[in-house]
């Protein structure tokens, strides 16, 4: 099952995951700007990373759940 198959199948009725927005320590943008990071972002993943990270303290059981199917998933390593 691919991300986007188990994200249709999972996804609550009111939306995938909720809760607060929340500043991280700022160095996930070092990471994302990484010449060889960023080269296997566009590689592996296809995508132009953002520089930095999107932090999300999840607020309810339905999101925690979500996010642990998630996390037992397969990823992408980026090296």
């Amino acid at each position: 099952m691919t991300f986007l198959q188990w994200l249709e199948k999972s996804r609550p009725a009111a939306g995938f995951v909720r809760g607060c927005v929340s500043s991280g320590s700022g160095k996930g943008s070092l990471f994302t700007r990484l010449d060889w990071a960023r080269a296997q972002f566009m590689e592996r993943l296809r995508i132009e990373p953002f520089p930095g990270t999107f932090n999300l303290v999840l607020e309810d059981d339905e999101s925690k759940a979500a996010w642990s199917e998630l996390r037992s998933m397969p990823g992408i390593r980026i090296d």
